[in-house]
């Protein structure tokens, strides 16, 4: 407990620290421009800097888990470009109306030439967190196909009457609310590992399931559906093209436009699959 507590402090200092050091970089920027002492640049710069730290965890997260880099490359470019002005102009927002109500009406008309200046560095932001949160979702994943591929090596395979014998479902029920959605599997498109549940994708949405990754792979009609990352779980159906790029690296893109990254285990259970 003391060691979380020790931790978290350390945490909360360095925080602190950084925020500090932004503002003060914010309050230089500024001071060529803004005939206003270094201590009010300096707080002003803290609420552009203070708005920084609450929306980049934010727009991190969002990039990251929300699936937008699996996304074709024109649709990509797309969404982020609507995203990444949606976010500037957000934070350009925020903070031009908190300094309204920290400032005076001539000190903060003073700030109105320095807009297209933060416009320009909270560009950079954004590419820095696209940059950053592409990179670990990509380590992520390379992680993930790693322990797949020390899994599936040392798993014990089913005999050929297990294999017979096992029941495959034909359908997921899902709980939306006060209801409850039964998804035939002919429906899924792929399936997405997040944590201790399950992405259902189709082509009328996204449904969450409380299950495991494991658990489809398992009990999902086999000829069907094929395990190609530790993350994804495909019908082959939906498939609409495989690439190969590099050195043993395989993606597919499947009928909605949506990109996915394929293991080497992965890879060769789907060329079974498909008789290749």
């Amino acid at each position: 407990m003391d060691s979380f507590d020790l931790h978290t402090r350390w945490r909360i200092a360095l925080y602190i620290t950084l925020w500090g050091v932004v503002s003060a970089i914010f309050a230089c920027v500024m001071l060529p421009l803004v005939r206003l002492p270094f201590t009010i640049l300096w707080v002003s710069g803290g609420v552009f800097a203070g708005w920084i730290a609450i929306l980049v965890p934010f727009l991190w997260n969002m990039i990251k888990y929300g699936n937008l880099l699996a996304l074709n490359s024109i649709l990509k470019v797309i969404v982020f470009l609507a995203l990444g002005l949606l976010a500037v102009g957000i934070w350009l927002g925020v903070s031009l109306l908190s300094l309204y109500w920290v400032l005076t009406n001539e000190m903060f008309f003073l700030f109105l030439p320095t807009i297209p200046l933060f416009g320009l560095i909270g560009v950079l932001l954004f590419i820095i967190v696209v940059q950053t949160a592409s990179f670990s979702y990509l380590q992520q994943m390379d992680i993930g196909s790693e322990n797949y591929e020390d899994a599936l090596a040392t798993a014990p395979s089913l005999s050929y009457e297990q294999k017979e014998i096992t029941t495959f479902i034909d359908r997921v029920a899902v709980k939306i609310g006060s209801t409850v959605r039964v998804i035939p599997a002919d429906d899924i498109l792929y399936l997405q590992s997040e944590g201790d549940y399950v992405l259902i994708i189709t082509d009328k949405g996204k449904f969450i399931k409380e299950q495991t990754m494991k658990y489809f792979a398992q009990n999902l009609p086999q000829k069907q559906f094929v395990r190609i990352h530790r993350s994804f779980i495909v019908n082959v159906s939906s498939i609409s093209r495989i690439e190969c790029y590099g050195k043993s690296k395989q993606s597919m893109t499947l009928r909605n436009g949506v990109q996915l990254k394929m293991s080497n285990p992965g890879y060769r259970l789907l060329k079974a699959s498909l008789n290749l």
